[in-house]
């Protein structure tokens, strides 16, 4: 095997772009954990004072927290692209140094904006919305 594989500096490396990656995916899921807490509170709020006409209210947590995990969904998708490169080029002639620099700058925002339409967060979130509408609506039959 080649040394440049066995290195200490390439495995620590690595070891970096997965704990980032699972930190980004995990921080994803405890956006949605959040979004889903907080929504049940200002709907159970909203019901208990019986004021349909404030169920907007709900729409505000719910988009900021949209925003939140499109970006960390669009960082982790860049640093999977950085682990991936990072592999490929382990094969060419490069030295460790060349090796161990990467570039975010122009990804960060593709990904985020790609993140909106993705099947992770788009059904997620739109759900959500769903969810208040039918609160308000509900709210205005009584």
């Amino acid at each position: 095997m080649d040394s440049k594989f066995e290195s200490a500096i390439v495995q620590t490396h690595i070891a970096t772009l997965q704990g980032i990656i699972s930190r980004m995916a995990n921080y994803s899921v405890n956006i949605k954990t959040w979004c889903i807490t907080l929504l049940t509170g200002v709907i159970v709020v909203l019901i208990e004072k019986q004021s349909s006409n404030y169920s907007w209210i709900g729409c505000i947590p719910i988009t900021l927290f949209y925003l939140l995990d499109c970006y960390y969904l669009g960082l982790e998708r860049c640093f999977r692209g950085v682990y991936d490169e990072f592999i490929k080029s382990l094969s060419t002639d490069k030295t460790i140094e060349q090796l161990l620099q990467f570039n975010l700058k122009g990804k960060v925002s593709k990904s985020f904006f790609n993140a909106f339409i993705s099947f992770s967060t788009t059904p997620f979130y739109f759900f959500m919305y769903v969810i208040v509408f039918c609160v308000s609506k509900i709210g205005c039959i009584k």
